[in-house]
């Protein structure tokens, strides 16, 4: 690794560290105040997981990001199973409808929902019918992009979702499971596992485009001969 790469990632690790520093106040205000969020979302009824499921469509459909803090505030409000079901029923949904509205308005939709780069990047892809491809093209770290671009390929929704829950499905229930224990446990203790994680999520988000490109790499060689330029 470069002096350069050395440099810039031990100046991530200061900035955690800093970052921990400053927010230590309301972080345990906040972790204190878990079972009043907790109680108050209960006590909306039906409305509370049916408010956290919207979250999660919306932010697949509004803005393509990955959906796990919204896994995170789910497992925290309703524990591990429950917070993990409703994650995942969003992300069912969001990306179900971002696949069809794609279907239905095909390219123009995706100038607007997804960067020019990356769709450059897809463009070989997304015509590739394989649920096969999908569920490789959703496990690899893609983001939610490939939501939208399945859209404009001829793998059936069904099989598209499919796909989806086996790929990202575990994961949502694991992150859920996690946030629902680490509100049970002293803060430091939080502290001190979520640091490293922190510090590995900051790197992949540092690295984010060469992911990416190795992503649809990957994918590519997957495709082989099916691979189809968009029309």
């Amino acid at each position: 690794m470069s002096r350069r790469r050395l440099g810039s990632l031990g100046v991530l690790l200061v900035a955690g560290l800093l970052g921990v520093g400053l927010l230590w106040t309301p972080l345990t205000r906040l972790t204190a105040s878990l079972a009043d969020v907790r109680a108050w979302v209960t006590g909306l009824g039906p409305l509370g997981p049916l408010g956290l499921i919207v979250l999660q469509i919306a932010q697949i459909l509004v803005a393509p990001i990955p959906g796990y803090p919204v896994a995170v505030a789910a497992g925290v409000l309703f524990g591990g199973f429950w917070g993990g079901l409703y994650s995942t029923l969003g992300m069912l949904l969001g990306a179900g409808l971002a696949a069809g509205l794609s279907r239905r308005f095909g390219r123009p939709l995706l100038e607007r929902v997804v960067a020019r780069p990356d769709l450059r990047r897809w463009e070989p892809l997304v015509l590739n019918g394989s649920p096969w491809f999908w569920f490789l093209a959703v496990f690899l770290p893609t983001g939610e992009i490939p939501y939208f671009l399945a859209g404009l390929s001829r793998v059936p929704i069904a099989a598209l979702l499919l796909a989806i829950l086996a790929a990202r499905g575990p994961t949502m229930f694991l992150i859920a499971a996690f946030a629902a224990r680490a509100s049970e446990v002293p803060f430091m203790t939080v502290v001190i596992v979520s640091l490293p994680l922190l510090t590995v999520a900051a790197i992949l988000f540092w690295q984010r485009e060469a992911l990416a490109v190795w992503a649809t790499t990957r994918l590519t060689r997957a495709a082989g001969p099916a691979l189809q330029k968009i029309d």
